[in-house]
């Protein structure tokens, strides 16, 4: 609606312009009444279309003197003609026009002035066509934000009024004077937030500042330290070489200080700049080997350092110390530092290699009333062992150690493998050795002779033995051997007994002594 009864009237307007609209003195053109002006194009605020709701406004000078201007508000999809109405005449030829444009932005109430625009055309009814516009924000800074007391006022850099801006030092202490100029002489040492306040929208709106002091060298009587192969830093003081030839001095910069002497120290402060002469010493760096022992679960590591000056050496798992123990694969970080601050470092890769039995083929005999039971190892893989290594049998139930594989009493063993450092390693599966002889009524003569003193009983739970009389008079949890007592310790006599097992298996076993 408002578009076309905007039409409407521009019609009405046209009209009468094509009468009253401009008249041309020369190679001018010279509107004497409104002035139409059709922004035919995406307005841009640094590159950036404008937003919708924006407002430009455009002023310029009429022939009376007078400052004439309007406004309106942009929207992407309207025709955004701003009518500049006044008396007198406007120039409005596109090599003359002198238009200043504006833009209010919605992100606040700040002013952009700084736009360039170019005109497309004139018609006969004082209708002026823009066909780009481009709009900046604005600028201030300063050339300088590390400044020396004494350097004198330091002026801002702005394409605004600086009679518009208000600055605000945080902490307080810096000197800004009338033009915008930081007066380091008026101002106190230190570091400073210096904020620009102004109704100009500002590409930044605060910097930072820093007032340096006058440095004052007295170094003649010192001597700096300082690690080998390294460039030396101190409060802003960096070293240069000294020379002396026909009493002039010239300097030179010292990439890498490998010697210990007399150097000139020069402050990198610009106008704050001082020179005096101090003594280097030189200090070696640390040298740093890393030696590795290798033990049946873990891994040593020892530190070898060559300093002439005492050292501390740091591991990345916070330890501290020459010596470190690593109980699994990893990646170390190590740091030698002397008293001087200088440091060596390496990165340790650490493989922890446990001896293992991968995996075993093992064929046995069972025992009989004659002969012990025996085991052989057909085949094997056996993991990180040093020199030989050979295969023993533990007792899990007694804890004896078997050697000889072709006679294994008896009973439920681990199977063990152990080399030339004496680390052992166990298979994980258990090796069973039966008593084949006279199963169905087994007899053994617990005497104390070690021959045939104990019963094996392989049921995985528990058994419970009875008398004849079927009086219970022992349990045991098993695998166990029995020893032909009761509970209470006391040696059975001779006779026949029953063991019952927990899934009601029963074994007629005789004591014979």
């Amino acid at each position: 609606m408002k578009k076309k009864t905007f039409h409407i009237v521009f019609l009405i307007v046209f009209s009468w312009f094509a009468i009253h609209a401009y008249s041309q003195p020369g190679d001018s053109i010279v509107c004497d009444t409104n002035l139409y002006i059709h922004i035919d194009c995406i307005p841009l605020l640094d590159s950036t279309p404008l937003q919708a709701g924006d407002t430009i406004s455009v002023n310029t000078l009429g022939s009376d003197d007078n400052q004439y201007g309007q406004s309106v508000i942009y929207y992407p999809d309207s025709t955004n003609i701003i009518e500049l109405s006044g008396g007198g005449n406007l120039d409005v030829s596109p090599d003359y026009t002198n238009l200043e444009f504006s833009v209010y932005s919605l992100s606040g109430s700040c002013n952009t002035f700084n736009v360039q625009y170019s005109i497309d055309s004139v018609d006969e009814y004082c209708i002026l066509t823009i066909d780009a516009f481009e709009a900046a924000l604005h600028h201030i800074d300063y050339p300088e934000t590390r400044i020396c007391i004494g350097a004198g006022r330091v002026l801002p850099v702005t394409d605004i009024p600086i009679e518009q801006v208000t600055f605000i030092s945080d902490p307080p202490g810096l000197f800004i004077d009338s033009e915008g100029a930081i007066v380091s002489q008026s101002s106190d040492p230190g570091n400073y937030t210096l904020t620009f306040e102004t109704e100009y929208c500002l590409q930044q709106d605060q910097m930072e500042v820093t007032i340096l002091e006058n440095v004052y060298l007295d170094l003649r009587e010192d001597t700096f330290s300082i690690c080998e192969g390294s460039d030396y830093t101190r409060n802003d003081i960096s070293l240069v070489d000294f020379t002396f030839y026909d009493g002039s001095e010239t300097y030179g910069p010292v990439d890498e200080l490998s010697e210990s002497g007399y150097y000139i120290v020069i402050t990198d402060q610009g106008v704050c700049q001082a020179i005096d002469t101090v003594y280097v010493e030189v200090v070696e760096t640390p040298v740093i080997h890393v030696t590795e022992q290798q033990e049946c679960d873990r891994v040593i590591l020892h530190t070898d350092v060559v300093s002439e000056s005492n050292t501390i050496v740091y591991w990345s798992d916070q330890v501290t110390g020459e010596t470190i123990e690593v109980f699994e694969d990893t990646t170390l970080f190590v740091e030698v530092v002397n008293e001087y601050g200088c440091a060596a470092y390496d990165t340790v890769q650490v493989d922890v290699n446990i001896l293992e039995i991968v995996t075993a083929q093992i064929s046995k005999e069972e025992a009989d009333c004659w002969n012990e039971g025996s085991i052989d190892i057909t085949a094997s893989e056996v993991r990180n062992y040093i020199g030989n290594y050979s295969y023993r049998l533990r007792n899990m139930l007694t804890g004896q150690l078997i050697t000889s594989l072709s006679e294994v009493p008896e009973g439920l063993y681990d199977l063990q493998v152990i080399d030339e450092r004496d680390c052992i390693a166990t298979y994980t599966e258990n090796i069973t050795i039966l008593q084949k002889c006279l199963e169905e009524y087994p007899v053994f003569t617990p005497n104390g002779d070690d021959i045939e003193d104990r019963y094996f009983i392989p049921h995985e739970g528990s058994v419970k033995i009875y008398n004849r009389d079927g009086n219970l008079i022992k349990e045991l949890v098993t695998p166990d051997y029995w020893d032909g007592t009761n509970n209470a310790g006391n040696l059975l006599p001779m006779g026949n007994y029953f063991i019952v097992t927990d899934t009601g298996d029963v074994v007629n076993i005789t004591i014979v002594r």
